[in-house]
């Protein structure tokens, strides 16, 4: 079964105090269909790759983090291990309006 992907989220990291790495995003991905617990799990905004991924607690979903923001309009790929790359259909947006 093809996972399907409904959402994604960056929020820029302000403080990067902590961190081992020099991310500067944390991206949010939501879904509606189990993923396949598989390793290695890899995500990327067209070249630029999600580092630090991790399913979220619903197993639909995951997080992960930016070293570099995407250029605006860039696709989400999710590519589980001995699969061929999935286009989610989803891109990179810098302005995703308020949060409420």
């Amino acid at each position: 079964m093809t996972p399907v992907f409904t959402g994604v989220l960056v929020h820029n990291i302000q403080n990067f105090e902590g961190m081992l790495e020099d991310f500067i995003a944390r991206v949010f991905v939501s879904g509606t269909t189990p993923l396949p617990y598989v390793e290695p799990f890899f995500a990327r905004f067209d070249d630029e790759p999600i580092e630090g991924i991790a399913i979220d607690l619903f197993g639909t979903g995951f997080t992960g983090y930016l070293k570099n923001l995407p250029v605006e309009g860039a696709k989400l790929f999710v590519q589980f291990e001995g699969e061929e790359p999935i286009d989610t259909g989803l891109t990179f947006k810098s302005d995703t309006g308020p949060i409420a």
